[in-house]
């Protein structure tokens, strides 16, 4: 039922994704049809009702597991949809988190997910040979699809090997951190959040005359890493997968940080 929940999802996802193509949607109603899909599919099986911090795991109960991992699919959908503005970078990291949960999923033993996860690889592969080059893109309906059907996949793993909630943050940690730090920016510049720009830091690097490849590879690279670090945190015992996340994104936001610094003294950030 949860894989057949999250492909019903996904094709909701897919629809909302092509009208907005089609018509150009306004962002709060679109962003309530994300929540009402993803609250569908979570209360079908597809959500977490455990929540770890170091070695203490908290019971969520039903309710709160769901809109928790409601919140998650929501989240990862549009972090995949905001940062696919680069060639080759939302689906380069696309196909990385992709691969990474295949062979991590691969490893223990639940071949159903890992099966799901190279199918979308293997497409996403495809893609970038046109994506990449700047001839073919993806979309709202092509991103918002990814986004929801790799956060859903990540979800089922988590809730049937009852793994780490913090591995599912790690393997998405490029787009994460990325969105994460540029709403706590506009926010804190109290612009609408909900209004479209150009202050992400893929963005600025393109305006600093960063070529798309090396953006796109810069957070492939970023991806791969908190792969690396999800794949990790098995060896250690419980609790290794909070303090690499934690440990990690601190170093992303040290790293953006700066960057957005140096991109306001030089002129490509306001």
């Amino acid at each position: 039922l949860p894989v057949l929940a999250l492909a019903c999802g996904t094709l909701a996802i897919f629809i909302i994704g092509v009208w907005d193509d089609l018509v150009s949607l306004p962002a709060l109603p679109k962003l309530i049809a994300m929540a009402v899909v993803s609250l569908a599919v979570t209360s079908l099986g597809l959500a977490m009702t455990q929540f770890d911090i170091g070695r203490h795991v908290f019971e969520l109960g039903l309710i709160v597991g769901i809109a928790g991992s409601a919140l998650w699919l929501v989240v990862v959908t549009n972090s995949v949809n905001f940062m696919d503005g680069s060639d080759g970078l939302a689906m380069g990291s696309s196909l990385a988190e992709a691969a990474s949960l295949s062979f991590l999923a691969f490893l223990t033993k639940d071949y159903t997910v890992a099966a799901l996860a190279l199918i979308l690889a293997g497409a996403l592969l495809g893609l970038l040979v046109w994506n990449g080059r700047g001839k073919l893109f993806a979309g709202d309906a092509g991103a918002l699809f990814v986004g929801f059907y790799l956060g859903g996949l990540t979800l089922l793993w988590l809730s049937k090997g009852g793994h780490s909630v913090w591995i599912g943050p790690l393997l998405f940690i490029g787009f994460l951190a990325d969105v994460f730090m540029t709403l706590i920016w506009r926010a804190v510049k109290r612009r609408n959040l909900l209004t479209a720009h150009r202050e992400h830091v893929y963005q600025i690097m393109l305006k600093a005359g960063v070529t798309h490849p090396v953006v796109a590879w810069i957070f492939v690279w970023v991806t791969l890493h908190g792969a690396l670090f999800a794949g990790i945190s098995f060896m250690f015992p419980p609790g290794a997968s909070t303090v690499l996340f934690a440990g990690y994104f601190l170093l992303l936001m040290i790293i953006n940080r700066r960057i957005r610094r140096s991109a306001l003294e030089h002129g490509h950030l306001e």
